[in-house]
């Protein structure tokens, strides 16, 4: 028996991970590795039928042999980066989840993994995610033909856990933190007219219609919005102040330099508006005729007070 079987046969779980876009490719064999570091975590644990989330969350401490395949060995990293061991158990009624997360792919989560199966391997596959290096993976079919953006609250921080589908997009994506995200699209089901679809996690859903998506390109879905500054006198800018669209729900507050930035919920149509902004001290001014555009971030005439 060689070492590296020994390892196999010690470890508290086996994962078999591998890139479905590169695999998809046809010129990474099939198994294709995954690019760049990983980051492994138990967010939850289920006895029988009872779930428990973990909090904090277990990171996993693992190492990778030479065939690619992650090994857990049962340490964990808490917060404090202190590295402690689970406790082995054969108890088959016990089973965790698992979240993946990385730089160059989508967050995925695996329900229900067993530690006592320690000789079987996982298999799980990784999807791309925002910032994943699409033009240094070959591809047999030419360039990839991308749908891009960020789903943005009024104040333009990314919503997390949003679902984004297309009817010729090659699987969804679920947002992190950041908003962000990318479809890959099917090149011989794209063209004019499509739509996509943005699922948030209260169930509500906007989609997005009458979108071009040409075969091969890239293409980045903004999401309309409306920009601008306040300022005392000339040029000195006015900080924390409110700004409202009237007739729609939120607000937004200007940063030290007296700049500010609404973005719209997605699916806003064109429209003309009137924008309030109130200083810290009360005061307030208006400017209407303010023309809001499909998918564009429009500028605001400057608020002047003396």
């Amino acid at each position: 028996m060689t070492f590296m079987d020994r390892q196999i046969l010690a470890a508290s779980l086996i994962l078999d991970i591998e890139d479905c876009y590169a695999k998809r490719q046809l010129v990474y064999g099939g198994r294709p590795l995954t690019k760049g570091k990983l980051w492994f975590g138990f967010t939850g644990k289920k006895i029988e039928e009872k779930y428990i989330p973990l909090d904090p969350v277990l990171k996993l401490v693992t190492k990778t042999n030479p065939s690619g395949y992650v090994l857990f060995f049962g340490e964990v990293e808490l917060p404090d980066s202190t590295v402690r061991r689970m406790p082995p158990t054969q108890d088959t009624s016990v089973s965790y989840t698992l979240r993946i997360e990385s730089e160059h792919y989508q967050v995925a989560e695996v329900d229900e993994l067993n530690l006592h199966e320690s000789r079987t391997p996982y298999h799980i596959g990784l999807e791309p995610g925002y910032r994943y290096p699409f033009t240094s993976t070959a591809c047999l079919f030419g360039k990839p033909t991308l749908v891009r953006g960020t789903v943005r609250g009024y104040d333009g921080a990314g919503i997390r856990d949003v679902i984004i589908k297309s009817q010729g997009a090659i699987g969804s994506y679920r947002t992190d933190s950041t908003g962000q995200w990318v479809l890959v699209m099917d090149p011989d089901s794209v063209g004019p007219g499509m739509s996509v679809q943005f699922v948030f996690p209260d169930g509500s859903s906007k989609v997005e219609q009458n979108i071009t998506i040409e075969k091969g390109k890239e293409i980045g879905l903004m999401q309309a919005g409306l920009c601008g500054r306040v300022e005392y006198g000339v040029g000195v800018g006015a900080e924390n102040t409110v700004i409202t669209i009237v007739g729609v729900s939120g607000s937004v507050r200007t940063d030290v330099n007296g700049a500010w930035r609404f973005y719209f919920p997605l699916g806003q149509c064109e429209a003309v508006v009137a924008v309030k902004a109130t200083l810290p001290d009360g005061r307030t001014k208006y400017i209407g005729d303010v023309l809001v555009k499909t998918r564009s971030l429009m500028t605001v005439p400057t608020f002047q007070f003396p």
